[in-house]
Formats: C-alpha cells, structure tokens, sequence
C-alpha cells in the first residue's frame, strides 16, 4: 500500500504538481477578490468591462475544480482515492441540500429576495462545497479506522 497523501508532510510525486496548481489557484481567486471589489469601487467599469472584471474571480476558480479533479485522478492510493470521492459526495449532497433549501425560503419563505442577495449566493457555491469537502475528508477518514 503507497503513502498517505501527506506522510512526513510531502505529497507524493504524482500528485504534488496538481496540489500546487490547486493551492496557486486558490491563491489567485484571493488576490482577484479585493482587486475586483476596488475596480468596482473606485474605476465604475461598465458594460463587457464590467462584466469581465465582475468574472475575474471565477477564473482561478474553475482552475482550483479542475487541478482537484486531476490531483484526485492521480492519487495513485485507492483508499486515498475513495475517501476524497466520497467526500466529494457527501459534500455536493450537502450543498444540493442548503442551496435548494435556501432558494425556496427565498421564493416563498421569510428570505425574501430583498434580504438576501442572490447572486452573492451563487457566488458561494463552490467555496461552501469546498468547506464542507474539506470537513468531510476527515469524517470520511475517520469512519474507515
């Protein structure tokens, strides 16, 4: 059986080059946020400007999907291996479950759309997924010992 992804705190060979570029990417959206909230705040862009500005963050993000996709194809550990997919899972199972909640108590309910901004809810999809992928992992983990 291989190592654990961070035995010794190192990932392995096959999947360093993906954790990197998902870690970079991360990165990325991080610094493209607060440059994106100036632009808006101080420069006012409009029309094709604006909106590629307002996707800037988007960018990084579909990046940090994608190397997480690769990084997971490559671990070449099968446990390893199914305790992310699993959590994958569990975590897009949650997120289906909050964010359809959260749009009928929208609609219908006491969060009208005057109280929350929907959009700023679609923004968060991936970064809550990612939460709760991250918490998962460890529950996941910890149910197979």
């Amino acid at each position: 059986m291989s190592s654990p992804p961070l035995e010794h705190g190192r990932l392995s060979p096959q999947t360093r080059p993906y954790a990197i570029g998902y870690m970079v990417c991360i990165g990325a959206m991080g610094l493209a946020m607060p440059v994106v909230a100036m632009t808006f705040r101080y420069l006012h862009p409009n029309g094709v400007l604006a909106a590629l500005v307002a996707a800037l963050p988007a960018a990084p993000l579909v990046g940090a999907m994608a190397f997480l996709g690769l990084w997971v194809r490559a671990e070449p550990d099968e446990y390893q291996r199914a305790v992310r997919v699993e959590a994958m899972l569990w975590a897009l199972g949650v997120v289906f479950a909050v964010y359809t909640m959260l749009g009928f108590l929208m609609v219908w309910g006491p969060l009208g759309a005057s109280k929350i901004s929907a959009g700023l809810l679609l923004a968060l999809i991936f970064p809550a997924w990612l939460t709760i992928y991250s918490g998962a992992v460890g529950l996941v983990r910890r149910r197979y010992r």
